[in-house]
């Protein structure tokens, strides 16, 4: 078994170097399937550290945001130079390093087809979850604690947003939806 220490120091080295590999070789084929693996060896070895939270240095997606404690920090999958794995707060710009942990789904229901597309369900440790497509918004939200009311998720924290259509757009399958959201949602459970 390999140390904490040893893992916390080679998951930064590999932080670096991706960093540094993104700014320097900009963005080609070979380059994007160099930074994909790159991203696989970050995704094992922060499952492989076994930090207590307040230690790792890491935050979790949802928490709320350390500089301005207002906001919901959300998943960011284009922040360069790190193209994956982190988090950011929608009003002040910061950006935090992602515990890597996924929300786990334990339910998911596909409760409007079109305009909007939405889905509502729960998750693990109990919170509930909403996920909607309107107007060519994509958002996810959840609820700040285990509940079974939906409405507290759907005026929950905004854990994903993403402008992906026009303002006419608002249908989306369910199969797209988990494509988008795998990165950092848990969908072993849901048929």
């Amino acid at each position: 078994m390999v140390n904490n220490d040893v893992l916390q120091t080679a998951l930064e080295f590999l932080m670096d170097l991706k960093g540094e590999w993104a700014y320097k070789r900009g963005t080609t084929e070979r380059n994007e399937k160099t930074m994909e693996r790159l991203d696989k060896i970050i995704r094992q070895l922060r499952s492989e550290l076994e930090l207590p939270d307040e230690e790792s240095g890491y935050s979790k997606l949802g928490d709320c945001c350390k500089d301005c404690t207002e906001m919901a920090l959300q998943f960011v999958n284009e922040v360069e130079p790190w193209s994956v794995d982190h988090l950011a707060c929608p009003k002040c710009d910061g950006t935090y390093c992602w515990d890597g942990k996924k929300l786990k789904l334990v339910s998911l229901i596909q409760t409007c087809d079109a305009c909007p597309s939405q889905w509502e369900g729960h998750l693990e440790d109990g919170r509930t979850i909403y996920i909607r497509y309107r107007s060519g918004r994509f958002s996810i939200r959840i609820s700040s604690k285990p509940t079974e009311l939906t409405e507290d998720a759907v005026m929950g924290r905004e854990i994903y947003e993403d402008q992906e259509g026009d303002g006419f757009d608002g249908y989306m399958e369910t199969s797209t939806c988990k494509e988008k959201t795998e990165a950092f949602l848990d969908w072993e459970a849901i048929p």
